[in-house]
Parts: structure tokens; sequence; C-alpha cells
């Protein structure tokens, strides 16, 4: 670690645990920042999943490695009255094989009312889950560090006029950057999504919803610019075909890498008992949009429990993903409505890079990536590696005392990894798993937070695999965090 980074760790750490907690409880607490330590250990030369997996894509999948985080946000008040600002960033160093130094946030947010407006690099995800403990979304999930992006619309749900807050909406548009270092250089990314929630007041609230996101324009040696005209963007916005000038498989199917999720589900009160029941249908054409392949999705049962008499468990969640289908084995080739299926999910015969960002994928993290550790598949140049999936997931978290909370993940998957021969462009060797490998992954998180010292938090994490996908491994993770809030 050079001289400059660990003096600018060691001013932090002073700074954030200058502050007590009188100081944040006098205040009013709408700017928190903090530094975090870790590091991590594995019995093998690769870290267990959930060590690397949805973090945001800070921590190096090759390699046990030592993580210094420091963060600050200034918050929006969530009033929906009037004007409001906020803004934020989280500065990493990873000490690693893959050593980096980089800002993994760095935004500026503006709301007035419902709407807001966000600008450059920030957590979110789309899609409805339980977040903290979810596998992770089939659009964006915590996996990869987040692409830079300008963001518009209605981010949480708000009540329609007229309805007397029975009918609820939310939704937003998009735009994106991808990394260069791509096969498809200086990529756009496409996004918007809609939902509507009905209930209002009522116990039982449905809602479903439709994102949809598409990777478009860049550049290719063989083809050129890939078009990026307003002409382009209206053929992207509605999943058209490109016109006569794009390139060939914009012209076949339609202008860009579409994909995205119908997402379907229901927010349940009873008693003390607040369910979440979700349920995600994957497209990736217009087959999938249509829900002509409805057992292709991830399903998820939420429970928040009652916290007056007990709090050893707080929350559950299972969840079932099954990609199996993709319309079948019998690709389409080059015809624009042949029938066919080979949806082949996260990935696309022309941006071959697929739905990933810096190494890591954008959505949910089974779907692993070319250059995964010990998945060697060399039939594509990137992109993904294992899309079609059956797996069970079950999360908990709760206090074991007043002071020590834990979090358990734990993750069965059998994986089949590609249609076979699935693009005629591709090189040598097998795209499906022989043997469709059998996994298991599980974690284990426990928190201590002294009693009456709200800014430090000590952590352990304790993760393992083991089946016949990865090398069978165990880790452990130490990590210590100094908390700060206060006014601005």
């Amino acid at each position: 670690m050079r001289l400059h980074q660990i003096l600018l760790t060691l001013i932090a750490a002073l700074f954030i645990s200058s502050v007590t907690s009188s100081d944040l409880q006098a205040q009013k607490r709408t700017f928190n920042y903090g530094l975090e330590l870790s590091g991590m250990a594995s019995s093998d030369e690769v870290l267990p999943f959930w060590f690397y997996s949805n973090q945001h894509g800070l921590v190096d999948t090759d390699s046990p490695a030592g993580l210094a985080v420091i963060n600050f946000q200034k918050n929006l008040m969530n009033d929906r009255s009037g004007f409001d600002y906020g803004f934020g960033a989280t500065f990493a160093n990873r000490i690693s094989d893959d050593r980096a130094f980089f800002f993994s946030q760095l935004y500026a947010r503006f709301s007035y009312g419902v709407f807001q407006l966000t600008g450059g690099r920030f957590y979110e995800q789309t899609g409805t889950t339980n977040e903290s403990l979810s596998m992770g979304s089939l659009t964006v999930s915590r996996n990869a560090t987040p692409m830079p992006k300008v963001k518009f619309g209605i981010p949480e749900y708000a009540p329609v006029p007229l309805t007397n807050g029975f009918v609820e909406v939310k939704g937003a548009l998009a735009h994106g950057w991808f990394e260069e270092d791509r096969v498809v250089e200086k990529a756009w990314l496409h996004e918007k999504y809609a939902y509507f929630r009905f209930g209002g007041d009522f116990a039982f609230r449905p809602y479903g919803g439709l994102i949809h996101q598409s990777t478009w324009a860049g550049e290719t040696d063989t083809e050129g610019d890939l078009g990026d005209s307003f002409s382009d963007f209206i053929n992207v916005f509605f999943a058209l075909s490109g016109s006569d000038d794009a390139a060939a498989p914009d012209q076949i199917y339609k202008q860009g890498d579409s994909r995205g999720i119908w997402d379907f589900g229901f927010f349940l009160s009873l008693a003390d008992f607040n369910f979440k029941v979700y349920r995600q249908f994957i497209y990736n054409d217009k087959d999938g949009v249509k829900l002509q392949v409805p057992q292709d999705g991830l399903l998820g049962i939420s429970v928040d429990l009652p916290t007056k008499k007990q709090r050893f468990l707080t929350e559950f969640l299972y969840e079932y993903l099954y990609t199996k289908n993709q319309s079948g084995p019998l690709c389409p080739r080059n015809e624009r409505d042949g029938f066919g299926g080979c949806d082949n999910y996260y990935n696309n015969r022309f941006y071959r890079s697929g739905w990933t960002y810096e190494g890591n994928t954008i959505g949910n993290p089974l779907f692993l990536p070319v250059g995964t550790p010990g998945i060697e598949r060399t039939a594509f140049p990137a992109g993904i590696a294992n899309n079609r999936i059956v797996a069970h997931h079950v999360g908990l978290k709760g206090d074991i005392s007043e002071t020590v909370d834990y979090t358990l993940l734990g993750t069965w998957s059998r994986n089949y990894g590609l249609y076979n021969n699935i693009d005629d462009n591709q090189n040598e060797g097998p795209t499906d798993f022989d043997s469709n490998p059998e996994q298991w992954s599980l974690l284990a998180k426990f928190g201590y937070q002294p009693a009456g010292i709200n800014t430090l938090k000590l952590n352990l994490s304790l993760a393992s695999d083991f089946g016949e996908l990865y090398d069978d491994r165990v880790g452990v993770m130490l990590g210590i965090k100094l908390l700060g809030t206060s006014s601005f």
C-alpha cells in the first residue's frame, strides 16, 4: 500500500472515531460517513462464492484480499415535499492479485416531490427482491461495480391522483455507459421500467411491472460505428429492428441487445408478519415478453417476523431460480421471425461481453461470467459461461443478543452451462457442462456492536463452497467498521 493511501486511511479513521454517540443523537441525521477495513483468507487460491458475490465489485474473485473502504453520503430527507439534494462517494483500496484503487460510488442526486434525478456511479437494485438476503435480481443486483448512469424517475411507489392512494406507480428512464474494454467498445445502456401497485392501506397489495434494458451503440473493428442517432435510440426504445444502415445482427433481430423481466407479486400484512412474494419472469426476446417461457425466472418468498417478543429471527427468505428452458435447444440462426429457442440469457451473438460490467455479472451472480476460476470454457471470448441453472436459496437474519446480529445464506444449484453449439461463430470447445455439476455455497456473518457505541462495529464471516462446480474451499473474513452520522 502506498504511503499516501495509508495516511488517507488513518486520517479518515481518526476523524470518524472522534464522533461520539452522544453528539450523533443530538443532531438531525442526514449525513453518513464511515470507514471499513477487512481482510479475507481462503483454504484455496480463490475466495468462497459468497465472499466476492453481491459485493458491488469490491472484492477480487481470484485471490484473498485486504480491503479499505471510505464512504460518505448526504441523504435525502424522504418527505417528498419541495426540493432536496444528496450526494455520495465510496472509495475503495483493494490489495489482492487484482490490486485496485477506485471509486465504487460517486454521484449527485436531486429530488422534487416524488421525482428524482441521479447522475454518476451509484448503488441500486432493480426488480423486486429481499435486497439484503436475495441471491440477486435477474436485472440489476449488488454483484457488479455500478456503471456510470443518468437516471430520472419516481424511485418509490407514489399515489396516483384521484385514486385516494389505492393505485400507486413508480418508474424510471436511464442512460448508462459500459466500460471501453469490451468486445463492442463504447457501448451504451438504455434502461426503463414501470410498476403499478394496488391496495393502498389494505393488507393485500399486488403489484406488477416491466423492466427493459438494452445494450446498444458502440464500435467494432468489423462493423465500425453501430449507430447512436436519435432514430437508433427510437429503435432501441421500442425494441425495433435496425435500419438498412445498421449492423447485420441488428437488422435480423432487434437493434441492440434487449433483455429484462416481467415482475409480479404482492405484499401482505398479517398481524405482525409482513410477507413479500415476488416472481420475476426473465426474457431475452419476443417469446419471453409474451410470457411464452413462464417456467424460467426467479421466485421469492420473504417474511419480516414480529420483533416485540423476540429478535432471534427477524427476516426469512426462500428463493427458487430456474432458467433451463430458454424456449428449448433449437436455435433460430439468421431468421427474423423463425421458430427457435436458445434464448441464451445475459448473452448476445453480437454484443459478446454480455450482461457484465468490469468482469462481473450485473444481474444474478449464479450466472457465471467467462473467466470465473474453475470454469474453463473457451468457446466464447467473453460473456456468461453458465446461464442454465436450477437453484434453491435460503437466507436468515436476526439478533443473537442486544449486541450481536447474524446473517445466514445457503445456496444449492445444479448447473448446465449453455446450450451446446449455440452460435455458428463460436470457437471450438463445449459450452454445456457434461456432468451438470451440483454446488453448495454457504455464508455465516456475525456483527458485534458494543452497547451504547453507535460508531463501531466488528464483523466476522465464515464461508464455504463444496460440490462439483468449484474446488472445495472454506474462508474467513474479519472486518471493522467505524461509522459517523451528523447534520448537514
